[in-house]
């Protein structure tokens, strides 16, 4: 089975390789920075299974595209 989660501090080390397998090499820091700080506009969930992470979806969420398309 597996469960979809909010990204933690402990996750960084297999995002970091996750990212890898796309191609973005990320520093420790910065990406610990990234997922622990409270922003509203950013998210990132991890797919668990079997305690490991096996993906990773990050959402950005992008005010004014909304308000150019939709007239807000």
């Amino acid at each position: 089975m597996v469960f979809i989660r909010a990204a933690e501090a402990e996750d960084i080390p297999s995002l970091q390789t996750l990212f890898l397998q796309l191609g973005y090499q990320t520093e420790t820091a910065i990406l610990a920075q990234r997922i622990t700080a409270p922003q509203s506009m950013m998210s990132a969930l991890v797919a668990e299974t079997e305690n490991a992470v096996c993906g990773v979806i990050v959402i950005i969420l992008f005010y004014r595209y909304m308000r150019t398309v939709y007239g807000h």
